[in-house]
């Protein structure tokens, strides 16, 4: 995946201060979405979601869709294998109940690429 460069552009000091090459936060107003209904990539192996990885970030990503072609592209793109697609039946209880480390895992809904490489999506929050 491509990432942000690692220096600061058009800083006339010459110290080039190192930035996050992770992914950051648009600013976006929070609201209200469900996860009732998306999907995601499932690894039957080792019985758990397929997580991806992204350069200069310590978080794993959990990529929920709410269409599987989507989720089948994105994945695809990514080159990040799957061997089932799962369903989130309850969002809410999805997100209580998980076992995940939510200190280690970000729920992201809807990842898409832009033309340049990087790939933006909606954050969702553990309740």
């Amino acid at each position: 995946m491509v990432v942000s460069p690692p220096f600061v552009k058009g800083s006339k000091k010459k110290k080039n201060k190192r930035q996050s090459i992770g992914p950051k936060p648009t600013g976006a107003p929070p609201k209200e979405i469900t996860l009732t209904g998306r999907v995601f990539g499932w690894l039957k192996d080792i019985q758990q979601p397929a997580l991806f990885q992204m350069p200069g970030s310590p978080f794993f990503y959990l990529m929920c869709f709410t269409y599987a072609p989507n989720l089948r592209d994105f994945h695809s793109r990514a080159d990040v294998p799957f061997d089932s697609i799962k369903q989130i039946d309850d969002g809410r209880e999805f997100l209580e109940t998980s076992d995940f480390p939510k200190d280690q895992i970000r729920i992201c809904l809807d990842p898409w690429f832009t033309p340049e490489g990087r790939v933006r999506y909606t954050e969702i929050q553990w309740s």
